[in-house]
Order: C-alpha cells, then structure tokens, then sequence
C-alpha cells in the first residue's frame, strides 16, 4: 500500500514540474484552460509506469 501511495504521489509530481517545464505541448482541446488539464494528465499518465516500476523494483 505505501508503494502505491508513494508512487501516485511521485507521478503528481513529477506532473507538475514537467507541465511547469514543458507548458501545454500537446494540444488535447480547443479551449485553451482544459487543454492545460488535459496536459497535466497525459504528463501523468506518461510518469505512471515510471513511478511505479521506482516504487516497486527500485526501493527495495
């Protein structure tokens, strides 16, 4: 349980600093605010298997 927490927590993350990073690169919507949603979450989606191979493969 705690690996899933903390690898949910490190995908936000590291989320967060890539869309500060890298901006709304992937244009996902129209509308210009729910693109830059759309982006944190396709940022999310790209750090979820990364986090989580860390959470569980990297710190044991």
């Amino acid at each position: 349980m705690p690996g899933v927490i903390f690898s949910l927590v490190l995908s936000f993350m590291v989320a967060g600093f890539a869309w500060l990073l890298l901006g709304a690169r992937v244009q996902v919507s129209s509308e210009p605010e729910q693109n830059n949603v759309l982006n944190f979450f396709v940022y999310l989606l790209i750090a979820l298997p990364f986090s989580i191979a860390l959470a569980f493969f990297g710190m044991q």
